[in-house]
Protein backbone atom coordinates (compact mmCIF):
# COMPACT_ATOMS: atom_id res chain seq x y z
CA UNK A 1 0.00 0.00 0.00
CA UNK A 2 3.03 2.49 0.57
CA UNK A 3 4.85 1.95 -2.50
CA UNK A 4 0.96 2.25 -4.27
CA UNK A 5 1.04 6.11 -2.40
CA UNK A 6 4.45 6.30 -3.14
CA UNK A 7 4.16 6.00 -6.92
CA UNK A 8 0.67 8.17 -7.53
CA UNK A 9 2.83 10.95 -5.37
CA UNK A 10 5.72 9.92 -7.71
CA UNK A 11 3.62 10.14 -10.60
CA UNK A 12 1.88 13.66 -9.38
CA UNK A 13 4.60 15.13 -8.57
CA UNK A 14 6.29 14.71 -12.91
CA UNK A 15 3.15 15.94 -13.88
CA UNK A 16 3.40 19.37 -12.28
CA UNK A 17 6.92 19.49 -12.81
CA UNK A 18 6.12 18.92 -16.78
CA UNK A 19 2.89 21.32 -16.95
CA UNK A 20 5.27 24.28 -14.88
CA UNK A 21 8.19 23.39 -17.37
CA UNK A 22 6.26 23.24 -20.55
CA UNK A 23 4.80 27.26 -19.23
CA UNK A 24 8.51 28.30 -18.42
CA UNK A 25 10.97 30.21 -20.78
CA UNK A 26 13.43 27.34 -22.15
CA UNK A 27 16.15 29.37 -20.35
CA UNK A 28 14.55 28.86 -16.86
CA UNK A 29 13.49 25.26 -17.43
CA UNK A 30 16.89 24.42 -18.44
CA UNK A 31 17.84 26.36 -15.04
CA UNK A 32 15.69 24.80 -12.97
CA UNK A 33 16.04 20.96 -14.50
CA UNK A 34 19.79 21.65 -13.80
CA UNK A 35 18.56 22.18 -10.08
CA UNK A 36 16.22 19.33 -9.94
CA UNK A 37 19.54 17.32 -11.21
CA UNK A 38 21.86 18.87 -8.61
CA UNK A 39 19.22 17.61 -5.89
CA UNK A 40 19.09 14.15 -7.29
CA UNK A 41 22.78 13.81 -7.13
CA UNK A 42 23.36 14.90 -3.63
CA UNK A 43 20.50 13.21 -2.20
CA UNK A 44 20.04 9.71 -4.11
CA UNK A 45 23.48 8.26 -2.78
CA UNK A 46 22.81 4.73 -4.99
CA UNK A 47 22.43 5.89 -8.04
CA UNK A 48 25.02 8.91 -7.91
CA UNK A 49 27.92 5.92 -6.76
CA UNK A 50 26.72 3.89 -10.01
CA UNK A 51 27.70 6.97 -12.21
CA UNK A 52 30.78 7.76 -10.20
CA UNK A 53 31.52 3.87 -10.68
CA UNK A 54 30.82 3.80 -14.33
CA UNK A 55 33.17 7.53 -15.02
CA UNK A 56 35.60 5.45 -13.10
CA UNK A 57 35.38 1.96 -15.20
CA UNK A 58 35.83 4.20 -18.71
CA UNK A 59 38.98 5.35 -17.83
CA UNK A 60 38.31 9.05 -18.54
CA UNK A 61 38.87 10.64 -14.78
CA UNK A 62 42.20 11.00 -13.59
CA UNK A 63 40.85 10.63 -10.00
CA UNK A 64 37.73 10.27 -7.95
CA UNK A 65 37.14 13.89 -7.42
CA UNK A 66 36.99 14.15 -11.68
CA UNK A 67 34.82 11.14 -11.53
CA UNK A 68 32.38 12.47 -9.41
CA UNK A 69 32.28 16.14 -11.56
CA UNK A 70 31.35 14.37 -14.70
CA UNK A 71 28.77 12.09 -12.92
CA UNK A 72 27.47 15.09 -11.73
CA UNK A 73 27.69 17.28 -15.31
CA UNK A 74 26.18 13.88 -17.22
CA UNK A 75 23.01 14.27 -15.02
CA UNK A 76 22.79 17.85 -15.48
CA UNK A 77 22.83 17.25 -19.44
CA UNK A 78 20.65 14.73 -19.27
CA UNK A 79 18.05 16.56 -17.43
CA UNK A 80 18.48 19.70 -19.99
CA UNK A 81 18.06 16.73 -22.71
CA UNK A 82 14.78 16.50 -21.41
CA UNK A 83 13.62 19.93 -21.31
CA UNK A 84 15.10 20.01 -25.03
CA UNK A 85 13.22 17.09 -25.70
CA UNK A 86 9.74 18.08 -24.43
CA UNK A 87 10.25 22.14 -25.91
CA UNK A 88 11.54 20.87 -29.33
CA UNK A 89 8.59 21.90 -31.28
CA UNK A 90 8.88 25.52 -30.17
CA UNK A 91 11.78 25.61 -32.12
CA UNK A 92 11.30 23.79 -35.14
CA UNK A 93 9.07 21.45 -37.28
CA UNK A 94 9.04 17.70 -39.34
CA UNK A 95 10.05 20.34 -42.29
CA UNK A 96 12.87 22.41 -41.08
CA UNK A 97 14.82 20.00 -38.71
CA UNK A 98 17.49 19.91 -40.31
CA UNK A 99 18.48 23.52 -40.55
CA UNK A 100 18.91 23.70 -36.94
CA UNK A 101 21.04 20.54 -36.68
CA UNK A 102 24.85 20.42 -37.18
CA UNK A 103 26.76 17.25 -37.52
CA UNK A 104 30.18 16.44 -36.66
CA UNK A 105 30.80 12.99 -37.60
CA UNK A 106 34.97 11.97 -37.64
CA UNK A 107 35.97 10.34 -40.72
CA UNK A 108 36.40 7.26 -38.90
CA UNK A 109 33.21 6.89 -37.81
CA UNK A 110 31.57 7.66 -41.17
CA UNK A 111 34.03 4.97 -42.62
CA UNK A 112 32.33 2.23 -39.75
CA UNK A 113 28.85 3.51 -40.35
CA UNK A 114 29.56 3.09 -44.17
CA UNK A 115 30.47 -0.32 -42.94
CA UNK A 116 27.87 -1.35 -40.79
CA UNK A 117 25.39 0.06 -43.47
CA UNK A 118 26.56 -2.36 -45.89
CA UNK A 119 26.96 -5.42 -43.45
CA UNK A 120 23.05 -5.04 -43.17
CA UNK A 121 22.39 -4.87 -46.98
CA UNK A 122 24.56 -7.83 -47.34
CA UNK A 123 22.41 -9.82 -44.25
CA UNK A 124 25.93 -10.29 -42.09
CA UNK A 125 24.43 -8.26 -39.41
CA UNK A 126 20.87 -8.26 -38.83
CA UNK A 127 20.30 -5.77 -35.77
CA UNK A 128 22.64 -3.54 -33.85
CA UNK A 129 22.63 -3.29 -30.35
CA UNK A 130 23.84 -1.48 -26.82
CA UNK A 131 24.82 -4.77 -24.18
CA UNK A 132 24.19 -2.94 -20.55
CA UNK A 133 26.24 -3.67 -17.26
CA UNK A 134 22.05 -4.58 -15.38
CA UNK A 135 24.59 -4.57 -12.15
CA UNK A 136 25.80 -0.80 -12.88
CA UNK A 137 21.77 0.37 -13.69
CA UNK A 138 20.46 -0.83 -10.40
CA UNK A 139 19.29 -3.94 -10.98
CA UNK A 140 21.73 -5.68 -8.81
CA UNK A 141 20.44 -8.96 -8.25
CA UNK A 142 18.95 -11.68 -9.93
CA UNK A 143 18.00 -15.42 -9.64
CA UNK A 144 17.92 -18.44 -12.26
CA UNK A 145 14.58 -19.67 -11.27
CA UNK A 146 13.57 -23.41 -12.90
CA UNK A 147 9.93 -24.71 -12.73
CA UNK A 148 8.18 -27.95 -12.97
CA UNK A 149 5.29 -27.60 -15.29
CA UNK A 150 2.83 -30.11 -16.53
CA UNK A 151 3.79 -30.79 -20.38
CA UNK A 152 -0.01 -30.05 -21.48
CA UNK A 153 0.62 -26.47 -19.62
CA UNK A 154 4.21 -25.51 -21.11
CA UNK A 155 3.11 -23.40 -24.22
CA UNK A 156 1.10 -21.02 -21.73
CA UNK A 157 3.22 -21.24 -18.56
CA UNK A 158 5.93 -20.03 -20.53
CA UNK A 159 4.26 -17.01 -21.90
CA UNK A 160 2.85 -16.07 -19.11
CA UNK A 161 6.87 -16.13 -17.00
CA UNK A 162 8.11 -14.51 -20.06
CA UNK A 163 5.44 -11.80 -19.68
CA UNK A 164 7.21 -10.17 -16.50
CA UNK A 165 9.43 -6.91 -17.51
CA UNK A 166 11.62 -8.80 -14.26
CA UNK A 167 12.43 -11.50 -16.60
CA UNK A 168 15.13 -11.54 -19.39
CA UNK A 169 15.54 -15.00 -20.45
CA UNK A 170 12.75 -17.89 -20.62
CA UNK A 171 13.64 -21.60 -22.12
CA UNK A 172 12.27 -24.79 -22.11
CA UNK A 173 14.71 -27.64 -21.60
CA UNK A 174 14.91 -31.44 -21.23
CA UNK A 175 14.07 -33.05 -17.82
CA UNK A 176 15.84 -35.78 -16.33
CA UNK A 177 14.33 -38.71 -13.42
CA UNK A 178 16.61 -36.32 -11.10
CA UNK A 179 16.21 -33.21 -12.56
CA UNK A 180 12.03 -32.75 -13.34
CA UNK A 181 12.09 -28.84 -14.17
CA UNK A 182 11.53 -28.02 -17.44
CA UNK A 183 11.32 -24.19 -17.08
CA UNK A 184 13.75 -21.61 -17.04
CA UNK A 185 13.67 -17.95 -16.58
CA UNK A 186 16.13 -15.31 -15.36
CA UNK A 187 14.96 -13.27 -12.76
CA UNK A 188 16.30 -9.52 -12.06
CA UNK A 189 15.70 -7.11 -9.31
CA UNK A 190 17.46 -4.18 -7.30
CA UNK A 191 17.59 -6.37 -4.48
CA UNK A 192 17.22 -10.00 -3.14
CA UNK A 193 14.06 -9.06 -1.64
CA UNK A 194 12.39 -7.72 -5.10
CA UNK A 195 13.52 -10.94 -6.67
CA UNK A 196 12.32 -12.87 -4.19
CA UNK A 197 8.77 -10.93 -4.14
CA UNK A 198 8.98 -11.66 -7.78
CA UNK A 199 9.74 -14.83 -8.23
CA UNK A 200 6.53 -15.56 -5.92
CA UNK A 201 4.27 -12.98 -8.04
CA UNK A 202 5.14 -15.45 -11.22
CA UNK A 203 4.01 -18.41 -9.31
CA UNK A 204 0.91 -17.23 -8.26
CA UNK A 205 -0.13 -15.82 -11.44
CA UNK A 206 1.11 -18.72 -13.79
CA UNK A 207 -0.11 -21.50 -11.02
CA UNK A 208 3.04 -23.06 -10.46
CA UNK A 209 3.81 -23.93 -7.17
CA UNK A 210 7.34 -26.73 -7.90
CA UNK A 211 9.77 -24.13 -8.59
CA UNK A 212 13.81 -23.44 -7.29
CA UNK A 213 15.89 -20.52 -7.04
CA UNK A 214 19.41 -20.98 -7.70
CA UNK A 215 21.14 -18.10 -7.09
CA UNK A 216 24.57 -17.02 -8.19
CA UNK A 217 27.65 -17.60 -5.27
CA UNK A 218 30.31 -16.27 -7.67
CA UNK A 219 30.49 -14.76 -10.84
CA UNK A 220 33.99 -16.56 -12.75
CA UNK A 221 33.79 -15.66 -15.98
CA UNK A 222 31.14 -13.12 -17.59
CA UNK A 223 32.56 -11.78 -21.53
CA UNK A 224 30.26 -10.76 -25.01
CA UNK A 225 30.41 -13.48 -27.79
CA UNK A 226 33.08 -12.82 -30.36
CA UNK A 227 31.97 -13.37 -33.75
CA UNK A 228 34.60 -12.01 -35.87
CA UNK A 229 37.92 -13.93 -35.63
CA UNK A 230 41.24 -12.76 -37.24
CA UNK A 231 43.01 -15.46 -39.41
CA UNK A 232 45.14 -17.46 -37.09
CA UNK A 233 48.33 -17.82 -39.06
CA UNK A 234 49.16 -21.17 -37.75
CA UNK A 235 46.30 -22.42 -39.80
CA UNK A 236 47.75 -21.24 -43.17
CA UNK A 237 50.18 -22.71 -45.55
Amino acid sequence: MLRKLRYIFEYMLLRVVLALVDVLPFAVAAGFASFLADLYYCFNKKRRNIAIENVKLSGIAEDDKAAAAIARASIRHFAVLIIESIKADRFFDKGDWRDHVEMDIPDETKDLLNLLTQWQSQGKTRRIGAIINHFHVGMGSGAMVVWQVDPSRIEAVGLCLAGFDEVSHAYQRPTSPQWPYNLYTMVHGADPASTEQTVKRMSEACGVADYQRLLTEKELKKVPPTYIIPDNPMRQG
